[in-house]
């Protein structure tokens, strides 16, 4: 889910937050008429309120919004959802399979020891990983072979 949009109409950086006080003091009415950059009646004011303002943005959008929604949510937020439901949370499990290992040639046995990692690309930011269970081999005159793996994802850049 995309949590920045969802606040698009909150200013989201130090000048936005500026502009924003400065268009409120003068639909207010404010008798003040300097609007230089250099005013040292709206540096102050946008000391005072950007820095606020950003954090409880940053807040919104990186705790509260997500712990709204059960695809996002995660640890007490989840817990609470999922007693919303009369549900508990479900002890974790990791996916276990096979996978079919394959070469071009047929010569000589092929190893595939244990624990070697198979990733796949970032889908949707998230890394999906398997690793080998066991060792296996491809013997020679084969292509492939079947091999028993473990799964778990890894999140990459900002997870949640």
């Amino acid at each position: 889910m995309n949590f920045e949009a969802m606040l698009s109409g909150i200013a989201s950086s130090e000048e936005e937050v500026r502009a924003d006080l400065r268009a409120e003091l003068q639909a207010q009415g404010s008798k003040i008429a300097n609007t230089s950059p250099f005013s040292p009646f709206f540096r102050l004011l946008g000391a005072i309120f950007a820095a606020p303002v950003l954090t409880l943005r940053a807040l919104v959008v990186d705790t509260i919004l997500p712990s709204l929604f059960v695809q996002t949510a995660a640890g007490t937020a989840l817990d609470t959802l999922a007693y919303g439901l009369d549900e508990t949370r479900k002890p974790a499990a990791k996916a276990l399979g096979h996978l079919t290992f394959r070469r071009d040639g047929t010569t000589g046995d092929l190893t595939i020891p244990a624990g070697t990692v198979v990733e796949s690309p970032p889908i949707e930011g998230v890394v999906y990983r398997m690793v080998t269970t066991a060792a296996a081999t491809i013997l020679e005159g084969s292509t492939s072979a079947l091999v028993a793996v473990e799964g778990f994802t890894e999140m990459q850049g900002k997870g949640r």
